[in-house]
């Protein structure tokens, strides 16, 4: 259904969330409501699920955790999920799926961004995605009430990005 992008880690930093993780992390916390829209592999078409998704503290206290619950079709629920943390000295991020292999990618946006307005992240890395090396690209943009991301992929170092998915996201209770 939706092969999930491995970064590379090159070479492989120590991710240590920061003490004062961004506003970004914390908008995330709560229980949202929407959908994924992937690219199929298969058709090259696109398909959209309905998706649940909690953001939790991790225990840490300096990343997230995001767990998805996908409604792929009559008596198919598909679970999910992945940690992540944000270096804002070194502007590094990590995310971790259930596996715990880390996709680690550079950050670029405003680390420091606080209140209530929408907050934009871009996410670079590289990873592998239907068994071939990638650049991957993802957007983040969370506000109170709504988060959105958008990953794109292109082969490595060639040509533009392509859309791989989608989430688009609504608070279940408005802050």
């Amino acid at each position: 259904m939706l092969d999930v992008a491995r970064a590379a880690p090159e070479p492989e930093p120590k991710i240590e969330p920061a003490q004062n993780p961004p506003a970004l992390l914390s908008d995330l916390t709560g229980k949202w409501t929407g959908t994924l829209e992937y690219r199929d592999y298969q058709t090259d078409g696109r398909v959209t699920l309905p998706t649940l998704m909690h953001g939790t503290r991790a225990p840490d206290g300096a990343s997230i955790n995001l767990r998805f619950t996908y409604d792929d079709g009559p008596g198919k629920t598909v679970y999910g999920g992945f940690r992540l943390a944000i270096d804002t000295q070194e502007a590094i991020a990590s995310k971790a799926d259930d596996d715990g292999q880390p996709d680690l990618y550079r950050v670029i946006g405003d680390l420091k961004a606080a209140g209530p307005g929408p907050k934009t992240l871009v996410l670079w890395g590289r990873g592998t995605e239907n068994g071939q090396a990638v650049d991957v690209r993802e957007t983040l943009t969370v506000s109170a009430n709504t988060y959105d991301l958008l990953r794109e992929t292109r082969p490595k170092g060639q040509g533009v990005f392509q859309f791989r998915h989608a989430y688009h996201f609504t608070r279940e209770e408005k802050r």
